[in-house]
């Protein structure tokens, strides 16, 4: 259905760093999710990713049960892995076959949410929503998925974005 060159299934390169900047970053990207006035400040030092800007809305807790809906190749759910979060869950229904994973605290996998059990603290549609039909009952399996007081964190692209120019 999509090509194998769409973004949500290319891995950015990654990037080598020592254990001390490998720390700082961890640090740094959890005050991005825990203080609205330190993720401020921290962009206009050096301009952060906008799914993470937006996710430090929602401040999870490091042991908040993440799901991540048409996360693509896993790259948001890593980056969450990476600074510390262990209960994390990705779908996606296009998912290619070596992306993959089931490891303690950590899966992505081929599947549709209408199909999933259980509760989530936060629900990511991340640059998803707008590819599903039906969205009354996309979020009514949100719903009966999220936890009490959990949230949903809904992001969708603009026109004019690098997307909206290549895939219009």
């Amino acid at each position: 259905y999509y090509p194998s060159d769409y973004p949500a299934f290319v891995c950015a390169p990654t990037e080598t760093r020592g254990p001390f900047r490998n720390g700082i970053g961890r640090w740094k990207n959890r005050l991005l999710l825990q203080s609205e006035a330190m993720a401020q400040w921290i962009d206009r030092i050096r301009p952060q990713p906008a799914w993470l800007m937006a996710l430090g809305l929602a401040k999870p807790r490091i042991d908040a049960r993440i799901l991540d809906v048409g996360c693509g190749r896993g790259e948001a759910l890593r980056f969450l892995k990476n600074i510390g979060f262990k209960r994390l869950h990705g779908i996606d229904p296009f998912l290619l076959a070596e992306a993959a994973s089931d490891e303690p605290g950590f899966r992505i996998q081929r599947t549709t949410l209408d199909s999933l059990d259980g509760q989530y603290d936060l629900i990511l549609l991340n640059h998803s929503l707008e590819h599903m039909m039906e969205h009354d009952k996309v979020l009514g399996h949100v719903s009966r998925l999220l936890s009490e007081g959990g949230n949903c964190l809904i992001r969708i692209p603009v026109v004019g974005g690098i997307g909206w120019n290549r895939y219009r």
